[in-house]
């Protein structure tokens, strides 16, 4: 993919670093990025980009890559949610269930199980499977774990549908899962998302979550997710 990318000119900003473990890191970065692909320009940016690096037998290597195209203006309806105001579940309904305390041993598992928690509005549950220094990512800003909470009690996630399920086990304590969310109602309605869950003490927790929406220009061959430090061409296509 990345013999038809020229790249003329690129600045790098805003670096942030997140130890995962001893054997793997997240970097995060905003970039403006000029060149074309296929001999086409593609949008400056800037984009904020988040890359996985792991140490395999002594060796730091790329595992993970993505970048969501800056949104400058707000947004009706971010992709991931209808723009309907999620009412505080009351006693007696299902969202006022007891808090979940133990997730699935599996990362697809742990994903859906964190999702059925939006689906029902149980914010409490959701909160508690987010490391306390939780960061999101999203085309509109970067979150810490209270914007997080704050700003999924904004939107209907009830119909919110998971799908292409793609995992990288990072490291013994950490494990990446990539995944299409499609939520039936806003535009684009579908979104490309990333959360990496870390092993704390025995209970694992989500570290860092970034969402790109399909269809969104990207300023490289690259899918706007992927684990693989290889891209590919499809702007569209899972992680790898």
């Amino acid at each position: 993919g990345v013999r038809d990318l020229e790249i003329t000119d690129v600045t790098f900003t805003d670096w942030r670093f997140i130890p995962l473990d001893k054997d793997a890191t997240l970097l995060l970065y905003n970039a403006t990025i000029k060149g074309a692909y296929k001999g086409q320009a593609f949008p400056e940016g800037p984009y904020r980009v988040s890359s996985g690096m792991v140490n395999r037998d002594g060796k730091w290597q790329a595992i993970y890559y993505q970048e969501t195209l800056v949104q400058n203006t707000p947004s009706p309806a971010p992709p991931t949610a209808s723009p309907t105001v999620a009412a505080s579940p009351s006693a007696g309904s299902p969202a006022a269930s007891p808090t979940v305390t133990t997730l699935p041993a599996d990362a697809v598992g742990r994903e859906k199980a964190l999702w059925d928690t939006l689906k029902r509005r149980d914010y409490d549950a959701f909160a508690s499977h987010l490391d306390a220094a939780q960061v999101e990512v999203e085309a509109t800003g970067v979150f810490d774990k209270a914007g997080t909470v704050n700003s999924v009690r904004m939107f209907d996630l009830s119909k919110a549908e998971l799908s292409d399920f793609k995992t990288v086990k990072m490291s013994p304590n950490a494990e990446l899962v990539n995944y299409l969310v499609t939520i039936p109602g806003p535009t684009p309605d579908r979104q490309w998302n990333t959360t990496i869950w870390v092993n704390r003490n025995g209970k694992w927790v989500a570290v860092f979550h970034q969402g790109t929406e399909v269809g969104t220009a990207s300023a490289s061959p690259s899918p706007s997710a992927t684990t693989s430090p290889s891209p590919s061409p499809s702007p569209s296509a899972p992680a790898k």
